[in-house]
Order: C-alpha cells, then structure tokens, then sequence
C-alpha cells in the first residue's frame, strides 16, 4: 500500500512540474530599417526610420507617427500595452524665462495613440 500511494504522489508531482516545464516559442521578425526602442507585451515594436517615429504592428506592418505641425523630425521611446508611443519632435515654440524667446525648432514631447477621441 505505501509503495502505491508513493507512486501516486510521484506521478501527481511528475504532472505539476512538467506544467511548468512547457517549452516557449518565439516569432524573429524582420523589422527592416527600422531602429527599434521599445516592445509591449502585445508585440508592438516603435521604433525610428529616416527622422520620423514609426509603430510596427503584426496585422498593420509599419506606421509613421508623422511630426508636430512645423517639425523636421520626430523620434518614438516607448509605448504602453495601450498603444499609446511618446518621444519627442521638434517645431515652434516658445521659452518662458528672464527673456521670452521665440524658436523654430524647439524640442517638445508628445503622446501619440491611435485611438480618436
């Protein structure tokens, strides 16, 4: 009797840990010449091509985040499980200080989600 219930618990051990012993798979995509920054967890890859901020989705490939109105460039950094990509783009502006100072190309941040409001 003890040798049976032994070989019960060993089996019942045997299958809980062979759960967790379950191989991972994974997918290597070419992303191009694209410049990748950041990942989510849903595989969402930004990333930045020729000055411009991009998204790269399984279903919709590459996306260009575009720039801020009157901008030259515009980088990605990160993106959230939301989708939503922040970086920064240049454009006008202006510095608040001891002297107001109107710029062309000022640095600026920016939030960017596909998702219309």
């Amino acid at each position: 009797m003890y040798c049976k219930r032994t070989l019960v618990l060993g089996l019942l051990v045997l299958c809980l840990i062979s759960q967790l012993a379950v191989a991972q798979h994974y997918t290597i995509t070419d992303l191009g010449p694209l410049s990748p920054t950041a990942i989510n967890t849903w595989g969402q890859v930004v990333g930045n091509l020729n000055g411009h901020a991009f998204m790269w989705t399984k279903v919709g490939g590459l996306r260009d985040l575009g720039l801020l109105p009157g901008a030259t460039f515009s980088t990605a950094a990160a993106v959230n499980d939301s989708g939503v990509v922040t970086g920064t783009s240049d454009g006008p502006g202006t510095l608040h200080g001891d002297v107001t100072v109107d710029c062309t190309h000022l640095a600026q941040p920016y939030a960017w989600s596909a998702l219309k409001a």
